[in-house]
């Protein structure tokens, strides 16, 4: 199996370290490709493929190393959990991070990734969150929004939102300025906090920022090949690279499909719910336009807040996430974008290996500074 710099001109895109470490590990890098069998009794399909692709991924953890280690501080950190009453009365759980002794009143509020079927349980973001915390003293909250296929796709988006207009409508419980908030979220919690910013200015509602991190672009269940994808630059360049390719894309999409398919009455026989709980249904039709990729194609860009797009400079959806920041800079949306460079997908879980990773949190670190100080750009 080759790699995306094994042509001298992508190579140029690559950290010279991260490739140092997939020739210098072969042993590891060929379990990592050919995916050692795990056991599976007992789990039904998409349960037995999220075994799989979690072995993967720690495989590709043990290549890069892990996060920069939180052991100097995270007795200074103090973590409560607590519940967000989503729409249908589900409870979404949630995990708050706070700085002891801070008495900062800003709040970041984090969506985690793993393309909607991946990364519940308030683990997957823990280490990123508590340097977060640390470098800033804000408070952060991690939402556990439900997943594919278990449920319809639409849910994930309805207790995204649900959460943050709660927190919005309740800051005394939270003990935190609603004029001071930021949200966030890598991967697929990335498209979720930009349908979120849509939402939110739909409704009458507003955070100070939006940090995107590494989103994806359109629905890409609906493409066999990548020449019918829009914003398909990157795919081309680096499909293969052992962080991110077209195939896995595709997998985590078709769950998602699965989910729409498996729950088909989920949203249709809770709209009584939904009205009561939202004050309307209306905004359904525009929900299920962007997330099914027309948030990048042709939905309205007034009124929205400031936005912070990252991606990685290797990372096959780069260019969807700099396509969406072009709609924002032609529709006149402050924004700013931030090229992790030598890097791809996973950038941000790579602090304790490469400078720039350490760089890049320490950006969003001061972004959410800069939320509590007033001073967005």
């Amino acid at each position: 199996m080759g790699y995306p710099w094994d042509n001298p001109e992508i190579a140029k895109h690559y950290n010279p370290q991260l490739i140092e470490l997939f020739q210098t590990q072969p042993a590891i890098v060929e379990k990592y490709i050919n995916e050692s069998p795990i056991d599976t009794t007992g789990l039904n399909e998409t349960d037995a493929w999220r075994a799989g692709i979690s072995q993967k991924f720690n495989i590709l953890r043990n290549i890069l190393k892990t996060s920069k280690p939180i052991d100097s501080f995270k007795d200074q950190i103090e973590i409560t959990y607590s519940t967000i009453k989503s729409f249908d009365g589900y409870e979404i759980p949630i995990k708050i991070y706070k700085l002891k002794g801070s008495d900062k009143k800003s709040l970041h509020v984090n969506y985690h990734g793993g393309g909607f079927s991946l990364g519940g349980g308030l683990q997957y973001d823990e280490v990123y969150l508590q340097w977060l915390v640390y470098l800033t003293g804000v408070t952060a909250i991690d939402v556990d929004y439900r997943l594919v296929p278990e449920n319809h796709y639409t849910v994930a988006f309805l207790d995204s939102f649900a959460s943050i207009k709660y927190i919005i409508e309740h800051p005394d419980e939270f003990g935190i300025d609603k004029d001071r908030i930021s949200i966030g979220g890598a991967s697929a919690g990335g498209k979720a906090v930009l349908t979120l910013g849509h939402l939110l200015r739909d409704f009458g509602l507003s955070v100070k920022l939006i940090i995107a991190n590494v989103p994806p672009g359109e629905d890409y269940s609906k493409h066999e090949t990548l020449d019918t994808v829009i914003l398909n630059e990157s795919f081309k360049k680096f499909d293969g690279d052992p962080g991110n390719t077209f195939s896995t894309v595709k997998r985590f999409e078709s769950l998602i499909v699965k989910g729409q398919v498996d729950n088909p009455n989920q949203i249709t026989d809770n709209l009584d719910k939904i009205q009561e709980y939202f004050g309307r249904i209306d905004f359904l039709h525009d929900l299920q336009k962007y997330h099914q990729g027309d948030l990048y194609l042709s939905p309205n860009f007034d009124g929205l807040t400031s936005h912070v797009i990252i991606t990685g400079e290797n990372d096959v959806l780069s260019s969807a996430g700099l396509g969406y920041a072009k709609k924002l800079v032609d529709n006149f949306i402050p924004v700013q974008v931030k090229t992790i460079r030598g890097l791809g997908h996973s950038w941000l879980w790579q602090t304790n290996l490469f400078e720039e990773s350490w760089q890049g949190l320490k950006y969003i670190a001061k972004l959410v500074k800069d939320v509590d100080n007033n001073e967005i750009f």
